[in-house]
């Protein structure tokens, strides 16, 4: 299944399967390091990790204004951090909380 994304590229969905069983093979969290600082660039693994810190603040009462604040992200992109963590379990299971 192939999806069209508004920046006009194809996206497989299949594609992020590959990558997923690649971190699972990681035997250390040594591994882990090396196999994503060679997939992603420092910015996306950065950006990753924002997203994940904006999520904790969210998941513990913090308003968008503070996290944009703290973060300098719009309330757009804070609030599409917010709708997944409203939808997704999983996610909501790795804030730490």
């Amino acid at each position: 299944m192939v999806k069209q994304f508004s920046y006009g590229r194809n996206f497989e969905y299949n594609d992020t399967g590959h990558i997923v069983e690649l971190i699972w093979k990681a035997k250390t969290k040594k591994q882990l390091q090396y196999l994503l600082t060679a997939i992603f660039t420092h910015q996306e693994l950065e950006e990753a990790a924002r997203r994940y810190r904006v999520g904790q603040m969210l998941a513990k009462g913090f308003t968008y204004k503070e996290i944009g604040k703290e973060y300098k992200m719009s309330p757009v992109t804070i609030n599409g951090i917010y709708k997944k963590i409203k939808t997704n379990a999983v996610f909501k299971e790795f804030l730490d909380l």
